[in-house]
């Protein structure tokens, strides 16, 4: 488990794979300063929902957590809709997964034979590939697939270390550390005026969802980002919405913040995952043309209306909820958490 969870989420992997991102939109300084601030305010993400994950440590994740911290009047419908983000970032990352790992085969091959030089089509067709693969590695291999983990593990280490002494060590022409920290480079066509003037509003952000950027690859990340931002946010307005509306539950799991941390946590959190979400459907690069168009919202809208069109043909009907277990009969609300409340308490006297 430890080298399955390690090889999706280890950094330096995915940001290989969409480094050209960050140098073409800032440059070193952005990606350096960037990493830290982000880092840090996602840790007003994070720690509330470790604290949700201790009270409730469900397998269902942040749809079972938004069943769970909701009013009872509204839980139902808003776990449905966590379910659906939570699908889109899955299936939209394993998408961008497949991109990355094409991207580093054929650049390879380009590396290898400076004379080959790589269509779209064939990255299309080797992600495809790769999406094959690994389907018939899940239906036909699964028994492969704890070694698989193991092997990946070491190999991400190993290939980290590998990468990095190799590039320092044959790199004669190093940058100087103003390079690094503070020489700001701008690639995308975008006035440095008009980056600092879309940053300053939510309208701004809001309006400019109709400028469109690049698709693709980078709207494949932007679609898997937005998913799991706004999945991740569900649980976090959940919680807020219960303690406005008189259905709040203070927290008594293993890792527990006092209420009003708790709670500012949450709206800060919540406030970053909405501005993300939001931003990522800011154009690219410019001038921004057919060829060059973010199809993001779209993509997001389209899967948004079919949601919503099988909440109001079936979801409504037969859409339960999570259940704790096999057996267990699905419960929403304040029933879901006091169904959860004897396992919190087993797993409070463990941690004690």
């Amino acid at each position: 488990m430890i080298g399955f969870s390690f090889s999706i989420v280890t950094c330096w992997t995915a940001l290989s794979g969409v480094f050209i991102v960050g140098v073409n939109a800032g440059g070193p300084p952005v990606m350096v300063y960037s990493w830290i601030a982000v880092s840090l305010i996602s840790l007003c993400v994070a720690l509330p929902m470790a604290e949700m994950c201790s009270m409730y440590p469900v397998a269902g994740g942040q749809y079972s957590w938004v069943a769970i911290l909701a009013p009872p009047r509204v839980a139902r419908g808003f776990s449905y809709v966590a379910g659906w983000f939570m699908l889109i970032g899955i299936i939209a990352m394993g998408a961008t997964n497949n991109f990355v790992t094409a991207n580093f085969i054929l650049g390879q091959a380009n590396l290898v034979f400076p004379e080959y030089v790589i269509q779209r089509w064939q990255t299309v067709l080797m992600a495809w590939l790769i999406a094959f693969i690994a389907t018939g590695i899940n239906l036909r291999g699964p028994q492969l697939l704890n070694k698989i983990s193991h092997v990946l593990l070491w190999w991400n280490i190993c290939s980290f270390i590998i990468i990095t002494v190799t590039i320092l060590a044959t790199n004669d022409n190093k940058q100087p550390v103003s390079f690094v920290f503070k020489e700001f480079q701008n690639f995308t066509g975008w006035g440095s005026v008009y980056a600092i003037g879309l940053t300053l509003g939510v309208q701004m952000a809001l309006n400019a969802i109709y400028f469109g950027t690049l698709t693709g690859f980078e709207t494949v990340i932007s679609i898997a980002t937005e998913g799991f931002y706004l999945s991740y946010a569900m649980p976090l307005l959940s919680r807020l919405l219960a303690y406005y509306t008189g259905h709040f539950t203070a927290f008594t799991g293993p890792w527990a913040m006092s209420v009003p941390v708790s709670l500012c946590l949450n709206a800060i959190g919540l406030t970053y995952l909405l501005f993300g979400s939001i931003t990522f459907n800011f154009p690219y690069s410019a001038p921004v043309d057919k060829d060059s168009m973010n199809y993001t919202s779209a993509a997001i809208g389209v899967i948004g209306v079919i949601s919503v069109i099988t909440w109001m043909t079936t979801g409504h009907k037969h859409f339960t909820g999570p259940r704790l277990g096999p057996s267990e009969k699905p419960i929403i609300g304040e029933d879901l958490a006091a169904a959860a409340a004897p396992r919190n308490e087993e797993l409070a006297v463990k941690a004690g």
